[in-house]
């Protein structure tokens, strides 16, 4: 019986033919997977490598980027790249170099053509006078390029915009050398200068401050600085230190109201002429006071045509004005009041005296007006 059953197992075991006819074949799909993962892509790389070599870049990209998922590429897809570049740059196809420089990336020296071609694209904007284009490509350049680039464009914008001293400031800032800023700063400087000596026919005191800004290179300025600092000392902002009326319980004192008031000057047909404040008679302005420096003496004789009985004076004494007015008769203002024509800038004190005088002493920074007063006789 037993031996019926050991003879009934030995029947159903699989023949050794088949055992190894199975081994073969998996030994045969394993081979088939190594060589499709091995040898294929070696076969295509190589492919690859030799579509490259003919120097059709497009299609070796194509075939290096059907592989890269099985093998590292990147070198051969940047090298490719990179030589696409080289193509497109000797066609000045600048800006198709720039993106393919770029997609080089790190092989060879595509990180600095990238730049150079960049640059060609930002002269070339600015060539076109396309500044928005420019800015853009400004942000491509080098790094250590890109402050200077944006400032030359905002230079380039204030002088369009008639800014000329922020386009001058912008262009002083650049450093030595940077493309034609230092030529336009100084073609820029000769057109304000010209405006600051037309200015000072009107205004000595905005030609002043036009002249301060220019540039040390632009030496004509200071040079005007220089020829105009005599006259300069006379003007500015004075501030009120004392009113008085020598006629009446007044007497001396100081003001309480912190007022100021600008002198300015300007030249005409060679002269120069002081520029006081306005004068009002009988509430309405009637005139600007002018006075011309003679040697170095400074006399202003305001003598309101409107109220004959009322003169006013201005005396110059080491950065003091002193504004003066005679009355010899008492009348109404307009306003209500009685007293003389003042100057709109007499801020308190009234002449109610026939042949009163009024004066008020207006004094530049820290000028002494005790003694411009003693200097006229008046303290």
């Amino acid at each position: 019986m037993e031996s019926t059953t050991s003879n009934a197992i030995k029947k159903k075991s699989p023949p050794k033919v088949l055992i190894i006819l199975v081994i073969v074949i998996a030994i045969a799909i394993v081979g088939a997977i190594i060589g499709i993962q091995v040898y294929l892509p070696t076969v295509k790389y190589n492919k690859a490598l030799e579509i490259m070599s003919s120097g059709r870049y497009e299609d070796a990209i194509a075939a290096f980027s059907e592989i890269s998922s099985k093998k590292d590429v990147s070198a051969e897809i940047s090298e490719c790249y990179y030589h696409l570049a080289e193509q497109s740059e000797q066609e000045e196809s600048y800006k198709l170099a720039y993106d393919n420089y770029t997609r080089a990336g790190s092989y060879s020296d595509a990180q600095q053509k990238s730049y150079a071609m960049a640059e060609l694209l930002f002269s070339s904007s600015l060539d076109e006078d396309n500044l928005a284009a420019a800015n853009n490509w400004a942000d491509c350049l080098d790094p250590n390029e890109v402050s200077s680039a944006k400032s030359y464009l905002n230079a380039l914008k204030a002088e369009s915009s008639d800014q000329i001293f922020d386009a001058i400031a912008a262009y002083k800032s650049l450093p030595q050398g940077y493309r034609d800023a230092s030529s336009r700063m100084l073609n820029l400087c000769s057109v304000a200068y010209d405006n600051a000596v037309s200015t000072e026919g009107t205004s000595l005191l905005q030609s002043a401050e036009m002249y301060k800004q220019f540039p040390d290179e632009f030496s004509d300025a200071q040079t005007r600085l220089d020829t105009l600092a005599p006259y300069l000392d006379l003007l500015g902002t004075y501030s009120l230190k004392l009113c008085a009326n020598t006629d009446t319980a007044l007497s001396y004192r100081n003001t309480d109201k912190d007022s100021t008031f600008i002198v300015d000057g300007y030249f005409k047909n060679g002269t120069f002429y002081i520029t006081l404040p306005d004068v009002l008679s009988d509430g309405e302005k009637s005139r600007t006071v002018r006075t011309t420096l003679d040697g170095s003496d400074l006399y202003a004789d305001y003598d309101t045509e409107a109220t004959s009985s009322t003169h006013e004076y201005a005396y110059y004494v080491d950065g003091v004005w002193v504004l003066t007015q005679e009355t010899d008769i008492t009348y109404d203002n307009s306003d209500g009041s009685v007293g003389g024509g003042l100057l709109y800038l007499f801020t308190s004190g009234w002449n109610e005296f026939i042949g009163s005088t009024y004066y008020e002493a207006w004094a530049k920074e820290n000028a002494n007006y005790q003694y411009a007063l003693t200097s006229l006789g008046l303290e």
